[in-house]
């Protein structure tokens, strides 16, 4: 198993994995632990298969789950299954607005809470939705205005997340945040590869276009 943007499982998901990491590594598993009614807090990181034995949980319906929504995020599966990939996509942009505004209504209010954090929250958790909605309408219509109004939106996300970390006195992890920082980090993660994505994919459109008219 390999860590980075998306995590990547060869030969399938390890129940061993606590569930504080996997919520961190597999951008929107925090989303289908808690559907399963699975805590992924800092504090409470039994591993998956004792996770789903505490909850009653179906532990291969719970793997299975897992794992299709890693590979719907992999390369493999955007190109293979772009409707289970939209679906994926989906689930991510709707944890970020979840996280966004629970970190804001968790910490914003407390003394000695950085300034401007509550706005900040506010404004990523509505910077999601946006990309959702661009994201979702790019991925029908690949328009090039759509694909640069992505892009400008992901750059606007991007500068909320870093002034959100300087604030905090914090590495981009939002590690002061805790889990939920970190899982929301991790979001972040998923969403910059896929705007990098739009970006090579729209490359190549503009110069096979070039080409043909050259």
């Amino acid at each position: 198993m390999t860590t980075g943007a998306v995590i990547v499982f060869d030969g399938g998901m390890d129940d061993r994995i606590d569930v504080v990491t996997l919520a961190i590594v597999l951008p929107g598993a925090s989303a289908i632990l808690r559907a399963a009614g699975i805590n992924f807090q800092a504090g409470d990181q039994p591993s998956l298969a004792e996770a789903a034995r505490a909850r009653r949980v179906p532990l291969e319906a719970l793997l299975a789950r897992l794992d299709a929504h890693a590979w719907a995020l992999s390369d493999e599966g955007e190109d293979s299954d772009p409707d289970a990939c939209a679906e994926a996509q989906g689930l991510l942009f709707a944890e970020g607005v979840r996280l966004a505004r629970g970190l804001e209504a968790r910490f914003a209010h407390q003394p000695g809470c950085p300034n401007g954090l509550a706005s900040a929250m506010q404004d990523l958790a509505d910077s999601f939705a946006r990309h959702d909605a661009v994201e979702r309408t790019a991925g029908s219509n690949p328009d090039p205005t759509l694909i640069a109004r992505l892009i400008d939106d992901h750059r606007l996300l991007k500068e909320k997340l870093d002034h959100m970390a300087h604030w905090l006195g914090a590495p981009a992890s939002l590690g002061a945040l805790g889990a939920a920082g970190a899982v929301l980090a991790g979001v972040w993660r998923a969403l910059d590869r896929n705007v990098r994505r739009r970006v090579q994919i729209e490359d190549r459109r503009l110069t096979g276009d070039r080409d043909k008219l050259s």
